[in-house]
């Protein structure tokens, strides 16, 4: 079964002046739309003058007699469609009945509406419900005669066709009276009243009465006596004099089907369209016809104003009535103005939107509701217009392609074009550099590499894919060691870090893109070479297990560096020497310990030193010197050779006790850097 929606654009109307109104002629295109497309799927339309003007587009000729159509698809499916009339008939009092001196209830030949309005001049009024006829009950302004204005609309709707039914005009209000009088016995008593003839009787003593209703402008009563004897007598009396109440003015606009329909009596019509230039105007009309819109007098006192497509304001007298007739869109088109878009919020792209009538004529977008969406942006309106705004693409992509999907809807929801467009995402300027190093820790022997991958980001956290721009922006430096590229990916640089040093140190790599900075710090573990001679000698003694021991011994080091940063300052400021450092060194170390016999020859022994040392440290023709105190925990593996000789092997662990960094001359000594694991072997005669 084809789904689609069938709607009516009307284009112009016609109507002829009668008492019953039912859009008897109206020229309109039938348009066929399913998913928010113009679709192209009927092949014949029956039951009606109709002709194709368009693909999904047939222009039709609606004499007004005509209440449902057949439509024929080209898969020759049917489907038949009710057209919906909205007719204005007028009506007729049926009757006036007197209630009481203040309560009159007027009838009228027609079934009860869904809807009724009453509106009166002078006296109040009410619908009376439940009742099989229209009834309204009038509750008078005065006891007296007189006359008032009265408009009464009621809408009644079966089926497709919708009635609406009215009374405008003036309405008379009579006052009952009391006739009294006397005459001849058993006489005929006639008592005119205009047309109107009330007849009664006298009694035995010729005493008679009647009530009749005295309309309003009446001024005299006629009477005609006949008696028994057949003697006729005429006679005029004349009603006293009263005060009528003068009824107000009645003027209402309603709203039938697509027209207007005016009710005044003698007040000037006046109606404002708004145009929708660039600078906005009003034109005014009164009473006249051109391409815009028509009023037509079709009965005394009754005007029908058929709008074309526009805003309008009519003015009656002092009441003021508002309407907005919708144009219907027949094409409907959006697009960026970018087709590439920032996806850090940085740029708001304005969305381009078009919408034409049938004839390809331009409308205006304030008269429809457009919403507009996008699965990853977000769409923002400022007053008419609106903007795109990205904030986030999927990680890891160069460019996303996305949607922009908008409806414009008219009539109602039902009835809506759509139109979809693609637009790309892409990130934005460089706002972070993200570095990742995969070794916090590296040799300082010149070959242990540490690989450092580098990503910029922006100001959202999307990955900026590098280019040569970037590439020839960002710089790198090293405060110890080199720095290489080794890899050059869309999203990300590969670098490789490495160092020569003899001491533990720590490098910091920094990069940096136009105002853009950030580092990272690598340790690097110093590759030491040293070598030392000296003697020393001692003396000792045990207690069972327990051993002391005091060395007194003198070492000439010599040390080996390539490069030395943040050690040797000169006033304050870093320096860097190369060559040899010559250290001289004395110390009084005693040993506490005990020993323990593994094997007939093999010892094991466990204890620390307590040594003060002090140390002259040359480097070229600099000389300085520096005492510290330490402590170097030690286990001996002892293996005697032959009596009283023996090999030693023993690993400590050395730490100077100082507490923070200390400063001769040009040496600087950093606590850290003095801690360090020793491997001594040596041989050894007891005497």
């Amino acid at each position: 079964m084809i789904l689609n929606t069938i709607f009516f654009l009307f284009i112009s109307e016609f109507i002829s002046e009668s008492n019953f109104i039912c859009g008897t002629k109206e020229n309109f295109y039938l348009v066929e739309v399913s998913n928010g497309k113009i679709q192209d799927n009927i092949e014949k339309i029956e039951g009606i003058k109709s002709r194709k003007i368009k693909p999904g587009t047939w222009e039709i000729e609606f004499s007004g007699e005509e209440d449902k159509i057949k439509i024929l698809y080209k898969n020759k499916e049917e489907k038949e469609v009710e057209l919906e009339q909205v007719c204005f008939e007028r009506i007729k009092i049926s009757k006036i009945d007197y209630i009481s001196q203040d309560i009159a209830e007027i009838t009228f030949d027609i079934p009860q509406g869904e809807e009724t309005e009453v509106i009166s001049g002078l006296g109040k009024t009410e619908v009376i419900k439940n009742q099989k006829k229209l009834k309204i009950k009038y509750h008078r302004y005065s006891k007296f005669p007189y006359r008032d204005k009265l408009l009464v609309i009621s809408k009644i709707r079966e089926g497709y066709k919708e009635k609406n039914y009215f009374f405008f005009g003036d309405i008379a209000l009579s006052s009952k009276l009391v006739i009294e009088g006397k005459t001849e016995p058993f006489s005929e008593v006639k008592i005119y009243v205009g047309t109107q003839e009330y007849k009664t009787f006298s009694d035995k003593s010729g005493n008679f009465s009647a009530e009749i209703l005295i309309p309003p402008g009446l001024e005299k009563l006629k009477t005609e006596i006949k008696d028994r004897a057949g003697n006729i007598t005429k006679e005029e009396i004349q009603i006293p004099k009263y005060k009528a109440p003068e009824a107000k003015e009645i003027t209402h606009i309603i709203k039938v089907g697509n027209k207007l329909v005016i009710f005044t009596e003698g007040k000037k019509i006046e109606v404002k369209k708004k145009i929708s230039t660039d600078e906005e105007k009003e034109k005014t009309h009164s009473e006249t016809i051109n391409e815009n819109y028509k009023i037509i007098n079709i009965l005394p006192n009754l005007f029908v104003f058929i709008p074309s497509f526009g805003e309008y304001e009519i003015s009656v007298g002092d009441k003021k009535f508002q309407i907005d007739k919708k144009e219907i869109p027949y094409e409907f088109e959006i697009s960026p103005e970018k087709e590439k878009i920032k996806a850090d919020g940085s740029e708001k792209v304005k969305i381009k939107i078009k919408a034409k009538d049938i004839f390809g004529n331009e409308l205006s977008l304030s008269q429809f509701n457009i919403e507009i969406t996008s699965p990853t942006s977000e769409i923002i309106k400022e007053g008419k217009e609106f903007y795109i705004l990205a904030e986030k693409m999927p990680e890891e992509v160069k460019e996303y392609k996305t949607e922009l999907k908008a409806k414009i809807y008219f009539q109602n929801k039902n009835f809506f074009l759509e139109d979809e467009k693609n637009f790309l995402l892409i990130p934005g300027e460089p706002a972070e550099i993200n570095i990742k190093a995969e070794k916090d820790t590296i040799k300082g022997d010149g070959k242990e590499k540490a690989p450092i991958y580098v990503k910029l980001k922006d100001k959202k956290d999307n990955t900026v894919f590098i280019d040569e721009k970037i590439i020839d922006g960002l710089k790198v430096s090293v405060s110890e060691g080199k720095i290489e590229l080794a890899q050059k990916e869309e999203n990300f640089l590969k670098f490789l870090y490495y160092a020569e040093s003899e001491l533990d140190a720590v490098g910091e790599i920094k990069f940096h893109f136009n105002q853009i900075r950030q580092s990272v710090k690598i340790k690097i573990s110093g590759n030491k070479v040293s070598r030392e001679i000296g003697l020393a000698g001692g003396t000792g003694t045990n207690f069972g297990i327990i051993i002391l021991n005091t060395n007194l011994s003198f070492f000439l080091r010599y040390a080996l560096m390539k490069s030395i940063y943040g050690v040797i300052g000169t006033e304050g400021e870093l320096a860097k020497y190369s060559g040899k450092i010559k250290i001289d060194s004395f110390s009084f170390s005693p040993f506490l310990g005990f020993q323990y016999r593994i094997k007939d020859t093999i010892y094991l022994r466990a204890g620390s030193f307590f040594a003060l040392s002090l140390f002259r440290i040359s480097l070229s023709s600099l000389t300085s010197s520096i005492s510290i105190f330490s402590i170097e925990p030690e286990i001996s593996f002892i293996l005697t050779i032959r009596k009283n000789l023996f090999l030693n092997i023993s690993p400590s662990y050395y730490f100077p006790i100082v507490e923070s960094s200390q400063e001769r001359e040009f040496l600087r000594i950093d606590p850290k850097d003095l801690k360090f694991f020793k491997l001594k072997s040596g041989i050894y005669y007891v005497f």
